[in-house]
């Protein structure tokens, strides 16, 4: 029987490959469900986002119905398009036509709408501050105090639930929700 040397056995490295590779394998497991994880986030927002150009078109579109009556209806479409866009019910959306009617649509149901205002009122202008403050009302055409000028306005915004395998990387509000939200003007 011919006995090796133990110094024959520390050059040996048969196996090693293997080893380290097994090793490996928790690391990359953990990076490619984060890069997964992070591509969801990203591709939701995108979807989400072009939901809502879409409810932007349609609005820009239908820009005389906002001042009117037709406000009612177009804040029912409007939400219908956007809720829909990537599929039946896939999102939540939410759309206030000129601080007035709402329009709002859930799930697989038909979009509802409320009333808020009349066409009277509906038809004022204002100066938005923020994406979620249409400010006061102006005279239509006037300077708005932080720039621009005075107008009817959509508030269109969309929302999906979004649950995270191993982090929301900072892109999802602690809520657990995407949103999208976009103030479009008509006048």
């Amino acid at each position: 029987m011919t006995r090796r040397p133990l110094s024959a056995l520390r050059r040996h490295r048969g196996g090693s490959v293997a080893v380290e590779f097994i090793m490996l394998i928790p690391v990359l497991t953990v990076l490619l469900l984060a890069a997964v994880d992070l591509g969801n986030v990203i591709y939701s927002r995108f979807r989400l986002t072009s939901s809502v150009a879409a409810g932007a078109a349609l609005v820009v579109n239908r820009a005389s119905d906002v001042g009117t009556s037709g406000a009612t209806a177009l804040a029912q479409s409007a939400a219908t398009l956007v809720a829909n866009a990537n599929g039946d019910g896939w999102a939540a959306a939410r759309i206030i036509v000129n601080n007035g009617p709402v329009g709002t649509k859930t799930g697989t149901g038909a979009a509802s709408a409320t009333t808020t205002t009349t066409a009277t009122t509906n038809g004022l202008c204002y100066c938005p501050t923020s994406n979620d403050n249409f400010g006061n009302s102006q005279n239509c055409g006037t300077g708005c105090t932080g720039g621009g000028i005075a107008g009817r306005w959509v508030r269109i915004s969309a929302r999906r639930s979004f649950t995270p395998v191993l982090s929301d990387y900072g892109m999802v509000p602690s809520d657990g929700y995407i949103t999208v939200v976009a103030m479009v003007q008509t006048e």
